[in-house]
C-alpha cells in the first residue's frame, strides 16, 4: 500500500538521522525514528503548544544544511510528524559552515602549558581564538572546546596557521574524531539557524 504522502524525490532523510525543527521562535533537536510518508521524529524536549500547523525541518546532508518546509502534527507522546511540502533548499554549503560563536577554549601547548581563552568563531575545519602571542604560526596545539553544559567538550589536535588583522590566532584542526566532528558541526548548525532566523 502506497503511503498517503509520497516523499519528494530530493527528500533524503534516513531513520536515526539527527534533525532540527524550527518553530515560530525556537529550535528543538530530534531524531528520525520512522519514515512512512511522514517523518516520525522523537524530540529532545516538548515542543511549544499549541503546535503551529507548519514548520521547518533542517538537517545536514553531504551538500550542507538543508531546509524543508512542511506540515506538523503530534501523533503520539514524545513524537512529532512532519509531512514535507515541495523540495528542500540548500541553506548553507558544508564547506562554509562557520559561525561567530564565543565559548571557552583551553589551548594546550607542546610543553604542557595551557592558555584559557575564548573562540571568536568556529568552523568544521578550525577556530579563530581571542588570543595572539605567545602562540606562533606553525605551532601544534591541542584545543579543548567547551560548547555548553548540555554538550561534551570537543578535543582536537590543531595547528596555528595564521593571525587575523586584529591579532587573533587561527587554528586548523588536523586530527579530530568523527563523533566529535559531527557534534561540532551540529552545534555550529544550530547556532546558524538561531542567528539567521527560521520563518
Amino acid at each position: 500500500m502506497a503511503p498517503a504522502h509520497p516523499q519528494p524525490e530530493r527528500w533524503r532523510l534516513e531513520v536515526a538521522q539527527r534533525v532540527s525543527i524550527a518553530f515560530d521562535d525556537e529550535i528543538i533537536a530530534g531524531i528520525v525514528r520512522e519514515l512512512n510518508g511522514a517523518a516520525q521524529i522523537e524530540l529532545a524536549r516538548r515542543p511549544p503548544l499549541p503546535l503551529p500547523p507548519r514548520g521547518l525541518i533542517q538537517y545536514m546532508s553531504s551538500q550542507g544544511i538543508m531546509r524543508h518546509h512542511g506540515a506538523l502534527s503530534i501523533p503520539g507522546r514524545g513524537r512529532l510528524a512532519f509531512v514535507p511540502r515541495g523540495a528542500p533548499q540548500l541553506l548553507l554549503a558544508r564547506q562554509r559552515l562557520r559561525a561567530d560563536i564565543r565559548v571557552p577554549v583551553e589551548v594546550r601547548r607542546a610543553d604542557g602549558s595551557t592558555i584559557e581563552t575564548r573562540s571568536i568563531d568556529l568552523s568544521e575545519s578550525g577556530a579563530l581564538l581571542a588570543i595572539g602571542a605567545p602562540l606562533a604560526v606553525g605551532e601544534d596545539v591541542t584545543l579543548t572546546i567547551h560548547l555548553d553544559r548540555h554538550q561534551p567538550t570537543i578535543r582536537t589536535d590543531s595547528v596555528i596557521v595564521r593571525f587575523s588583522p586584529e591579532g587573533y590566532a587561527a587554528a586548523h584542526h588536523i586530527q579530530i574524531g568523527r563523533e566529535p566532528l559531527d557534534q561540532l558541526c551540529w552545534w555550529i548548525f544550530d547556532r546558524l539557524l538561531s542567528v539567521r532566523g527560521h520563518r
